[in-house]
């Protein structure tokens, strides 16, 4: 995530070089709530990210709240725990990034 928001990269640039393993999303949610809560200063840069992105519909994430906003959407979840809503989070923006289309938990 170094690199994210530098402009050399897309943001379906850099989820297609991650290639993560989107048919199991339970087994890849747990992966990085684990590595979210080792390292919460990632979560602050997912935020920053969210807080950033521009363009709608699209997953969108506050605190421990996460939604796609657009189109009507009504699949609002709030989490127990920040580590636990981004990686909710960033599955969402994987999946609607890479095939336009949305995952709820």
């Amino acid at each position: 995530m170094d690199d994210w928001g530098t402009g050399s990269l897309s943001a379906r640039a850099h989820f297609e070089r991650a290639a993560p393993d989107l048919s199991d999303v339970d087994a890849l949610r747990a992966e990085l709530r684990a590595e979210f809560e080792s390292d919460p200063q990632l979560v602050e840069r997912w935020q920053t990210y969210c807080s950033d992105r521009r363009g709608s519909p699209a997953p969108a994430m506050k605190a421990c709240k996460v939604w796609h906003y657009g189109e009507g959407a009504t699949d609002e979840v709030v989490h127990d725990d920040r580590a636990s809503a981004c990686a909710d989070y960033v599955i969402r923006e994987a999946v609607w990034v890479l095939e336009r289309r949305r995952v709820v938990p």
